[in-house]
């Protein structure tokens, strides 16, 4: 081999082992890649980890929510002094004059029930709205049947409103009287039950009533007095627009009963107590019959409404509404 040949042949050794060089540099080079997108892999692997974690989290507290939560049914029962309401049933010793009375109609609007811990919290029952006598925080309570005198009433009757809290010992409820403002001037051949009733409507400005109590008075010649309660001094355009501003006299009374056990007692709203004070043989001339929450009505509503907690010059609750006597407890053993 001459001297040409052979340093050709060391060129060719020479680029041989360059190439094995670069090539080891290469695969050394993937290996890390590899290793960088297993560590990603890695990566991504722990935060679906970490989040699958945190809805199991989510959903425990989820569950614990509503294993804290226990349904209420809060019982009420309509009742004439000793006497449960009825439509068949002729009183006698209402008012301060003894004269009979037959009633036709008896329902009342709750809404905004609370119930008050032993350490004197306040939580909000919240109601089912699979119920139809339910809508929000609003519930109708109706005691007449459409039977006897109560040709203007329905067949099915309410007496409980159901709902859920946290499971807690309470030893107070408190609720209101009547259709809370935001839901109180709807259009009641649109809206949803227990709203959709005409009967306890008075038109969009005026709203709801929120009692409607109607009777008989007398037995020869029966006259009628009723307690329509609702809000007075709506403003709007005219009786078909609904105002946007709160009336008023709102006339919702805020009951309070203390020492209420949700699981065994009952609420009575008892009629002979609201009318304790009212004189339904007399009826003021061109005025409405009895006590329509409307100005001009002194005669009918002002000796009522306290028995409400309410002061009939202002639709406002006087001391809180406390010295009301129309509700009260009746425990489990009574």
């Amino acid at each position: 081999m001459n001297l040409t040949e052979r340093k050709l042949w060391i060129l060719m050794l020479a680029a041989a082992l360059m190439a094995v060089f670069v090539t080891g540099a290469v695969a050394c080079g993937d290996d890390d890649d590899d290793d960088d997108d297993d560590a990603s892999d890695d990566d991504t692997g722990d935060d679906d980890t970490a989040d699958d974690d945190t809805a199991d989290d989510d959903d425990d507290d989820d569950d614990d929510d509503d294993d804290d939560a226990k349904t209420f049914n809060i019982k009420f029962a309509g009742m004439v002094g000793d006497e449960t309401f009825s439509c068949s049933t002729e009183y006698s010793g209402l008012g301060i004059e003894d004269a009979p009375v037959n009633f036709k109609d008896f329902r009342v609007f709750v809404s905004n029930i609370k119930l008050t811990t032993s350490t004197k919290a306040e939580v909000a029952l919240a109601l089912d709205q699979d119920n139809p006598f339910q809508l929000e925080n609003l519930a109708l309570l109706d005691f007449e049947d459409a039977t006897g005198n109560c040709d203007n009433g329905t067949a099915e009757t309410n007496d409980t409103v159901v709902g859920t809290a946290p499971d807690d010992s309470y030893v107070a409820i408190s609720f209101d009287v009547g259709v809370p403002f935001e839901l109180n001037h709807v259009e009641w051949q649109t809206a949803e039950s227990p709203l959709n009733l005409q009967a306890m409507n008075w038109n969009w400005q005026g709203g709801y009533k929120f009692i409607r109590v109607d009777t008989t008075v007398g037995s020869e010649t029966p006259t009628p007095w009723q307690i329509h309660l609702g809000s007075t001094g709506c403003t709007s355009d005219d009786s078909g627009t609904p105002p946007t501003e709160p009336c008023t006299k709102p006339n919702r009374p805020t009951i309070t009963l203390h020492g209420f056990d949700p699981d065994s007692d009952t609420i009575v709203f008892d009629l002979a107590e609201l009318l304790a004070d009212s004189d339904m043989t007399k009826n003021k001339d061109g005025s409405a019959p009895g006590c329509m929450s409307f100005p001009g009505e002194e005669e009918e509503c002002t000796d009522l409404f306290p028995n409400l907690g309410l002061s009939y010059e202002t639709g406002a609750c006087e001391n809180g509404c406390a010295d009301q006597t129309a509700f009260y407890i009746l425990g489990s053993g009574e």
